[in-house]
């Protein structure tokens, strides 16, 4: 008896052991789902970023050309073309340094980007691992469910075992009451 008690109970907390297992890997599995949309936000954010930036460096561009078609074909000479652009020399060194400001900004936002989308990955990676155990756990949740009906049936079983050893127990053990006596005959009287 003791010994069935006893791999009775240890099935018991294998089962509550496997239940709680079942619910860390759904819990998990929620929050990566959630990482993951912050993650595609963000990253989705990023390239937005670097769409409007590269189109900022564009504009910069044409700006840049437009002024350098701006200076008179007839300076033919290279003095002559020195002293035009003298006096715009100073407005295209502050274009070129905000253009290499931009670059570098565009560049550092596509470090990022690469950043997150390692870090999607990652969690995609982690997230399909753990859709993967909990499939893993479908079977064993039903063999659960099983295993924890026998164990409800059986302690059920050993309940109304328990019951009827009691009641036999108390039968034995109760006084017998003497059986009437037997009467002796009557005299009669003749």
């Amino acid at each position: 008896k003791a010994e069935s008690a006893d791999r009775l109970e240890a099935l018991d907390t294998r089962v509550h052991e496997s239940e709680d297992h079942v619910a860390d890997l759904g819990e998990l599995q929620a929050s990566l789902d959630g990482g993951l949309g912050e993650l595609r936000s963000a990253i989705e954010a990023l390239r937005h970023d670097t769409a409007t930036l590269a189109q900022v460096q564009a504009d910069l561009h044409e700006r840049l050309d437009a002024a350098a078609a701006s200076t008179p074909a007839a300076a033919g000479t290279k003095a002559a073309r020195g002293r035009i652009l003298g006096g715009r020399s100073a407005d295209l060194a502050a274009v070129s340094a905000a253009t290499d400001n931009l670059v570098r900004e565009q560049l550092e936002l596509q470090a990022k980007l690469g950043t997150l989308e390692d870090a999607v990955r990652r969690a995609v990676d982690a997230a399909a691992m753990a859709a993967a155990e909990s499939s893993k756990l479908a079977p064993l949740r039903s063999h659960v469910r099983v295993l924890d009906d026998e164990l409800s049936a059986q302690h059920e079983a050993i309940e109304a075992l328990k019951l009827s050893v009691e009641r036999a127990a108390k039968k034995r053990a109760a006084p017998k009451a003497p059986a009437p006596a037997a009467r002796a005959p009557r005299a009669t009287k003749r």
